[in-house]
């Protein structure tokens, strides 16, 4: 839906309470984070958990987000959190998921890491933080690419600082 990231992030901006719950014709109600999963709204996804909401969704199904994206088919958001913050640029979304003990290393049904989404989404202190964290910028996708091959031109300063972290896979200072 065209719009509706700008809209969620308005509300958020004039104090919406992001973690009230949507009443289903199941008779359970659903988080945000759960309903936009589940009709496959993967951009909404970085914002909602930004904005405080729980990564096992809420409300009163036992059915979390990622459960609800992949029982509706929508592979694109099936990717777990840390891959969606990574994209994103969100080190602080990715510290709460890590401490709450998601896996930085996951890979979704294409072979990408989380490591693969900051590249590409353009991240380079998302990737930083995953390679001070013990990331591998050397893991195949099933396409066979690595983290760098999905790095665009590289150009300015930041594509070039992008490649150096991942080709050396070394730490930078925080």
């Amino acid at each position: 839906m065209e719009g509706d990231e700008e809209g969620v992030r308005s509300a958020l901006d004039r104090d919406a309470r992001p973690k009230v719950t949507v009443p289903t014709d199941a008779g359970v109600s659903w988080s945000l984070l759960t309903v936009a999963a589940s009709e496959g709204h993967e951009h909404l996804l970085s914002l909602l958990l930004q904005a405080g909401l729980s990564i096992e969704g809420g409300g009163t199904t036992d059915r979390t987000p990622l459960m609800m994206a992949a029982q509706n088919g929508h592979a694109h958001t099936a990717h777990t959190p840390v891959h969606v913050a990574s994209y994103g640029g969100h080190v602080e979304v990715l510290e709460q998921l890590a401490g709450a003990g998601w896996p930085l290393t996951a890979k979704n049904s294409d072979g990408h890491t989380p490591m693969h989404f900051a590249a590409a989404g353009g991240r380079v202190t998302c990737v930083q933080w995953l390679v001070q964290r013990g990331g591998d910028t050397s893991i195949q996708n099933n396409a066979g690419h690595t983290p760098l091959d999905l790095v665009g031109s590289g150009e300015g300063q930041e594509g070039g600082r992008m490649q150096t972290v991942l080709r050396s896979g070394s730490k930078f200072n925080r």
